[in-house]
């Protein structure tokens, strides 16, 4: 990622894996929707899919290396490393020549914990919201137990933006605790769709559809 000319408003996106730059549904309903936010609020903005490695998990080498390791380690852990050290290292570099400029960050699957990681880096100040969709990592304690507070409308996380099951608690990788960081408490919304295994909806890895339907959703 390069610097150009400083913007109000920088829109960084982190797709999933397996995803081409720039071609995944959910980045292209990410891409127009905060165009328009950006016209209608009169922002000069910037729209990047962040250019990491976004390592496919179709192998089952892969896969079973992000699992056994709760996605810190082997070849998963390794390229959501690069996702988060191309995003920190774009924020340095943006914010030495553009002080003023604030953030919005989304991430989807594997870029969501990209974004969850990243942003512990950032100044919560010059964050406007972090948006994170299936992500692996999520964490929902209303969720939890045989009758759960979630399923009686209680206690439910401030992050929580769409989230229909009520019996969802913790993502396939476990739960990145603390959710929300520091003083960017309040800044999160989080998404997990119906039967996505991906991010703990469903307990069943066969049971994986609505890991796909982020973009008919919507991303914002």
């Amino acid at each position: 990622m390069m610097t150009h000319d400083c913007v109000e408003v920088e829109f960084i996106f982190a797709r999933g894996s397996g995803q081409e730059i720039n071609q995944g549904a959910e980045w292209k309903v990410f891409n127009e929707s905060m165009n328009n936010v950006a016209a209608q609020q009169g922002y000069t903005a910037r729209i990047q899919d962040l250019p990491y490695r976004a390592i496919s998990v179709a192998k089952f080498r892969t896969l079973l290396g992000a699992y056994v390791s709760a996605g810190k380690y082997y070849e998963f852990g390794a390229s959501v490393r690069d996702g988060v050290n191309t995003l920190k290292t774009y924020y340095v570099n943006v914010m030495k020549r553009c002080p003023e400029t604030r953030w919005v960050l989304a991430g989807y699957s594997q870029g969501a914990m990209v974004v969850g990681e990243a942003v512990k880096s950032f100044a919560a100040d010059k964050v406007i919201y972090v948006g994170l969709l299936g992500d692996p990592q999520l964490s929902l304690p209303e969720g939890r137990g045989i009758w759960p507070d979630a399923c009686r409308g209680k206690n439910l996380s401030e992050y929580r933006v769409y989230v229909p099951n009520c019996l969802t608690d913790d993502g396939s990788l476990g739960e990145r605790n603390p959710y929300q960081y520091g003083e960017l408490r309040g800044k999160y919304g989080l998404w997990c769709a119906n039967a996505d295994y991906v991010c703990g909806s469903s307990k069943n890895p066969l049971r994986n559809g609505g890991h796909f339907t982020y973009a008919d959703v919507g991303v914002a």
